[in-house]
């Protein structure tokens, strides 16, 4: 039986606490023994010390033996399992003899042989060597036999400075992200290098397995994983250590952006890239929203796909021709969503005020949502037989579907299918995972998504939590942005100005003072005021009518800067016209001169007009002179024309003062 000696040394695992045995002869129960940590003695209860080395807690070692490295009874060696039952056999015999007969060890060993060869007990019977040898190990709690496995060089193989060069060329060269070395490259460039500074012989070639062992011990098992790109290694190393569970509707629910692997017919033209917004209610399996979205979906996408959550799609699947049947909706407790630009920004972290938790998963990590990525691959696999699909063995982008005139279908039939699959096909599949909750959920109930929603809803009586109401939605949705209101332009956001039939009434309940304006980023025709009792006030764009598309607002500046011709001539010509008129103001006076009266504003502008109405009427009467005689009149011999240009005319006088202007 395994026992302490004195010396033996005891210490906490994840901890610098050791202990020496001084005294391995219970007293009252209790063993004596030195903290090394205190330099003093201590005493431990047996019965307590044994508990702790039995789970693992304490570690028990003996100074100059050492367990072997690979245990024997994980070796699935019979012949060493038979060797050591025969052996152990003789060397209990013996220690007993030793005991109860009180005999030498020799005399106990003599004993032993005699009844063994007598009677002619199956197995070689040891020598005495060999025996002193196994009842050293037996008395160190040691293995009688270590077996094959730990036998081996007691020496490394290879000098120090061939390990080190393996390391080093591994590091530099083959444990890079996609590296272009293999690990035959790898063997080959240590063998040159090696060869040429003498380190080993050319009739004494470093092995392959040599270097994989090397690289083995220094870098661990996972070779494979250094050498990934970094982006989706993390994929790869995660390790699955507990299954996601849950225990009712809505507790958790996945949403994901897949992309749709078909050629599909929109009315702007055909397109590849066409995504499927979706989410799935972990608990049943069962598909609560979804949104179709051509091109690379963004913030309100992932957004409208959240609403299609919250709220029922009655009236969206009986457009479709669909059973109503098995709408499902509800508010989340939480929604667990990947670390996509789409699923960031100011709008998602808002979702906490109507109760809903959001997690994003870490980049290229599938594994933390498996339901939606499960729902992913059987949508995929259920309608790649659709035309215009381009996968080709379950493998997307293999197959061109143009090449074969293969002819697409319409937004409008790939939705459709999509939904009738959802609802008449994977909500009525039986999923081995709703099964195995038999033995954790046992008033769950249903082996198919829908089954279980229905029994869980109508029968438990599990209720979802209420979706909040449009309005507060709205607040969610919308970005929050701080303006003040004119009278004149209204609200201004990003260069337009926001008006429309609700100004007054704004303007009566808030006056011309900063306010709350919700703005949706992807409609840049109207914003809404947040007035008193939170009430939702309309502004519409100026720029904007009824035929206006609803452009997002980076959409909306981008056609402004387009819009805006560059015409350098022109703006050559302007930024000449502005330096003359510059360089004329700069070379006029700007001071009277010393001495001179200097007339008020009042008096000067008034002089100044009387003159210019003067001499405009002046020219006007010689632009058009008047003629004295009338048409085809004949002027008489002694007629007189009166003359006055040599007349001096007369001065202006000032009516308050009398002088001379």
């Amino acid at each position: 039986m395994k026992h302490l000696l004195r010396n033996d040394h005891l210490y906490v695992r994840g901890d610098d606490m050791r202990y020496v045995v001084t005294d391995a002869i219970p007293t009252a129960g209790r063993i004596r023994l030195f903290d090394e940590r205190s330099e003093k003695e201590v005493f431990f209860k047996l019965s307590d010390l044994q508990k702790n080395v039995a789970s693992g807690e304490w570690v028990h070692e003996r100074p100059g033996y050492r367990p072997p490295k690979v245990s024997p009874q994980v070796q699935k060696d019979t012949a060493l399992d038979e060797k050591t039952r025969h052996i152990l056999s003789i060397v209990q015999e013996i220690r007993r003899l030793t005991k109860s007969a009180s005999i030498s060890v020799l005399q106990a060993i003599e004993r032993v042989r005699a009844n063994h060869n007598k009677g002619r007990a199956a197995g070689r019977f040891p020598s005495n060597p060999t025996i002193y040898r196994l009842l050293t190990r037996n008395r160190n709690d040691l293995p009688l036999y270590s077996g094959h496995k730990n036998k081996g060089n007691r020496l490394p193989k290879r000098s120090r400075e061939v390990r080190q060069l393996v390391v080093a060329l591994a590091k530099n060269q083959f444990l890079q992200s996609e590296s272009r070395w293999t690990l035959r490259d790898l063997v080959i460039s240590i063998n040159a290098v090696a060869a040429a500074n003498g380190y080993v012989s050319a009739n004494d070639p470093i092995s392959r397995t040599y270097v994989r062992n090397v690289l083995f011990e220094e870098f661990g098992p996972e070779l494979e994983i250094d050498r990934m790109d970094p982006r989706t290694a993390n994929s790869f190393k995660s390790v699955a250590k507990t299954p996601i569970t849950t225990s009712y509707l809505m507790e958790r629910v996945e949403q994901d952006a897949v992309h749709l692997p078909w050629r599909i017919v929109t009315p702007d033209g055909v397109s590849h890239s066409i995504y499927w917004l979706h989410a799935v209610d972990c608990y049943t399996g069962m598909p609560v929203g979804w949104k179709l979205v051509v091109g690379s979906p963004n913030v309100t996408n992932t957004l409208q796909c959240i609403e299609s959550i919250l709220y029922s799609k009655e009236g969206y699947l009986s457009g479709l021709g669909l059973s109503t049947e098995k709408d499902c909706f509800g508010t989340p407790m939480l929604l667990v969503l990947d670390n996509g630009p789409e699923n960031k920004g100011e709008r998602i972290s808002k979702l906490a005020h109507l109760f809903i938790d959001v997690m994003h998963c870490k980049a290229n990590t599938p594994q933390e949502k498996p339901y939606i990525e499960r729902l992913n691959r059987a949508l995929k696999e259920a309608l790649q037989t659709l035309p215009g699909c381009t996968r080709f063995d379950d493998v997307d982008g293999e197959r061109d579907p143009e090449k074969l005139n293969d002819l697409p279908m319409t937004l409008e039939e790939i939705e459709k299918w999509i939904v009738r699959w959802y609802f008449e096909d994977w909500a009525n599949r039986k999923l081995k995972r709703l099964l195995m909750t038999v033995f954790t959920d046992p008033e769950a109930r249903g082996n198919t998504p829908w089954k279980r929603w229905h029994h869980a809803a109508d029968v438990r009586g599990q209720s979802v939590s209420l979706p909040p109401s449009r309005q507060e939605w709205q607040k969610t949705m919308y970005v929050y942005e701080s303006r003040t209101v004119s009278r004149k332009t209204g609200i201004t956001y990003r260069g337009f100005s926001f008006k429309g039939e609700n100004l007054p009434k704004l303007v009566s309940l808030v006056g011309e003072n900063p306010v709350d304006v919700l703005v949706d980023p992807d409609d840049f025709r109207r914003v809404l005021v947040l007035g008193p009792s939170e009430e939702l006030i309309e502004l519409v764009n100026v720029a904007a009518d009824e035929t206006t598309p609803a452009y997002s607002f980076d959409q909306a500046l981008k056609l402004l800067k387009e819009a805006d011709i560059d015409d350098s001539a022109s703006d050559a010509e302007r930024l000449q016209f502005q330096l003359e008129l510059f360089q004329f103001s700069a070379s006029k006076p700007t001071r009277p001169a010393k001495g001179a009266r200097k007339a008020s504003k009042p008096e000067t502008t008034k002089e100044t007009s009387a003159k210019a109405k003067h001499t405009a009427a002046v020219s006007r009467a010689k632009a058009s002179p008047l003629k004295t005689t009338a048409p085809g009149e004949a002027v008489g011999a002694d007629a007189v024309v009166a003359d006055f240009s040599d007349v001096e005319t007369l001065a202006v006088l000032d009516r308050r003062s009398g002088e001379a202007g």
